[in-house]
């Protein structure tokens, strides 16, 4: 851990300091400003899998935590809601493991 809190945690601050909607690059932006040491790679990793309807988010470690974001349909990331995202999470999980549209 190159900072005292994980880069999970991290994102949920870069949540709560940027306009939302918001670009991933805006958060790649972000992080690149307030915490340097966290590579790009790490920070868009981050990004899809904390992000509750990304279809390839159950590939990324950090997809067995609540997710911060999720995706808006003109691929903006917004801020996760668990009253209104959750069907999306389930979508997704159906989705892939192929046993449900996406």
């Amino acid at each position: 851990m190159l900072y005292e809190r994980p880069a999970r945690d991290l994102m949920r601050d870069a949540a709560g300091d940027l306009p939302l909607p918001t670009s991933p690059a805006a958060v790649v932006d972000w992080f690149a400003r307030n915490y340097p040491l966290v590579k790009k790679t790490t920070v868009t990793a981050h990004v899809k899998g904390l992000a509750s309807n990304d279809p390839n988010r159950h590939h990324y470690s950090v997809s067995k935590y609540e997710p911060v974001f999720t995706w808006t349909r003109d691929g903006r990331l917004a801020l996760y809601d668990p009253d209104t995202d959750l069907d999306r999470i389930y979508r997704c999980a159906r989705a892939s493991d192929g046993s449900g549209p996406a």
